[in-house]
């Protein structure tokens, strides 16, 4: 309410009240979706496949489970609700056995970024996109250890390539505010294919 509409209530001697109507709707949207949810199944292209599509499904049915799918989704949809955008990241992981494992981490919307130009929901004729995170220093030299002086040289309290939400402005305000980096993690296309980078302000890690 702004300080004209709160003298309009207290002239009035009424109670300055507020009904959150749009925090109801994204709670049934969500709700939704949950109530929606089924079970991954692998359907065969012929029946011969039959066994093939039985062992796809247990596959994608146990990376789920391992995955703690069912919170990650309903959180994914949480933010699809709230930002009107939503996604999660498919990585791959050291299994234990030493094989790779599959692996599935939520974007944060408040730290991605993607090519404005991009006319798809699904960003898929995106020229770039990519995530921009705060970072201690220390952190940043552990997973970075070749690049230590780099990144030392290049603390600051900027806020490049951030959209400013309250998580950002309880890391970048305080006395230790000058220990932290923004580590990007950007993927774009150049000459036709697709490249990888991840760099601190002009530095490549």
């Amino acid at each position: 309410w702004t300080a004209k509409q709160i003298k309009v209530f207290n002239d009035r001697k009424q109670p300055v009240v507020t009904y959150n109507r749009i925090g109801r709707k994204i709670d049934a949207t969500v709700g939704l979706l949950e109530k929606q949810r089924a079970d991954p199944k692998a359907f065969p292209r012929t029946p011969k496949h039959e066994e093939g599509a039985e062992i796809a499904t247990a596959t994608i049915r146990y990376v789920l489970d391992e995955q703690e799918w069912s919170f990650k989704s309903s959180r994914s949809g949480l933010d699809g609700a709230v930002d009107g955008l939503a996604g999660v990241e498919i990585i791959i992981e050291q299994g234990d056995r030493g094989d790779n494992d599959v692996g599935f981490e939520v974007v944060d919307p408040s730290s991605y970024f993607y090519d404005p130009r991009s006319l798809k929901p699904d960003f898929s004729d995106a020229r770039f996109e990519g995530v921009g995170k705060w970072a201690d220093v220390d952190m940043a030299i552990e997973l970075f250890p070749e690049k230590a002086e780099e990144i030392k040289s290049s603390m600051e309290a900027g806020s490049e390539l951030t959209s400013n939400p309250d998580s950002d402005d309880k890391w970048v305000t305080g006395p230790d505010n000058a220990k932290k980096i923004r580590i990007v993690d950007h993927w774009y296309i150049k000459n036709g294919e697709w490249h990888y980078c991840i760099y601190t302000g002009a530095t490549i890690l």
